[in-house]
């Protein structure tokens, strides 16, 4: 069965430490769900993405945010920045 999402919201970053570059994730929904979920295009090595779903768009935007300030802080120290496949 083929499996539809709908991006509820697109967002971008930019200035990360010790990479000079951005990324981008988006906040989506499963066609005819109730909860929302993040997706993202990079992830640094030893930072969780957000798995679990959230009741509003609010909460995974907070979650998204909270990532990527993870995200930036880690790259202090480690410069790892993957492409998520």
């Amino acid at each position: 069965m083929v499996q539809v999402v709908e991006v509820i919201a697109e967002f971008k970053a930019d200035g990360f430490i010790n990479v000079g570059r951005g990324t981008r994730a988006r906040v989506v929904r499963l066609h005819d769900a109730e909860q929302y979920g993040i997706e993202v295009d990079h992830v640094v090595r030893g930072v969780a993405i957000p798995s679990g779903l959230f009741d509003t768009v609010e909460d995974a935007k907070a979650a998204l945010i909270q990532f990527w300030d993870e995200c930036n802080e880690a790259l202090q120290n480690n410069p790892s920045w993957m492409q998520v496949l």
